[in-house]
């Protein structure tokens, strides 16, 4: 599927709008559906979660991995991986240009992806309507927050840091041998009792 569109952004710069598409606060108010949005590498690469419901799918979250390549003479280009549950299920490109005309800014982007696995399934019709969607809603609410000068606010609030990520792998896995322990264990004791009552 390929996207593609421009948009005059009224009193506004190149600079001053290439600082606001970067900003947490309003990637979180402007992408519809967003709930998380964490920068693994700070204004490199981005990671957005979603929890939407597409087609048969039952709502749980999509993760979307959102790397910027470095900015070349017509835009800044960037390529993105959407993972569901782990599994790596569509991917994508595009570019964004930003250029100073009379008056503000014409922003051009192009937006390419694929999806693969089972969002396949759910057929090329319903996933293009949900990317012009979140499309519509998110140049719509970069309009309004230049317009007013204010940045949106969030409809969830960014995410605390969180822990090392080998702490959580250690807790994860600490928890699941604790699980099996008590499951053997209460097996075993089961079947103890089981056979003192039998006597």
């Amino acid at each position: 599927m390929h996207f593609s569109n421009t948009h005059f952004i009224p009193h506004t710069t190149p600079a001053a709008l290439g600082e606001r598409l970067l900003d947490s606060h309003h990637l979180l108010a402007a992408v519809a559906g967003c709930q998380q949005l964490i920068w693994i590498r700070p204004r490199q690469q981005m990671r957005l979660v979603f929890q939407r419901r597409i087609g048969s799918f039952t709502e749980r979250p999509l993760w979307v991995d959102v790397t910027l390549l470095p900015q070349q003479q017509h835009g800044r280009p960037f390529s993105f991986l959407i993972w569901d549950g782990g599994v790596e299920t569509a991917a994508g490109e595009g570019q964004v240009a930003l250029t100073a005309v009379d008056g503000g800014v014409q922003l051009a982007y192009e937006l390419s992806w694929e999806a693969t696995g089972e969002l396949a399934t759910v057929g090329d019709t319903l996933l293009e309507t949900q990317t012009r969607f979140i499309l519509r809603h998110f140049f719509a609410t970069l309009e309004t927050a230049v317009g007013t000068g204010q940045t949106p606010a969030p409809s969830l609030t960014l995410p605390q840091p969180r822990t090392n990520q080998l702490e959580k792998i250690v807790w994860g896995v600490g928890a699941a041998v604790a699980a099996v322990v008590l499951f053997f264990l209460g097996r075993r004791l089961g079947r103890v009792w089981q056979q003192k009552r039998g006597r």
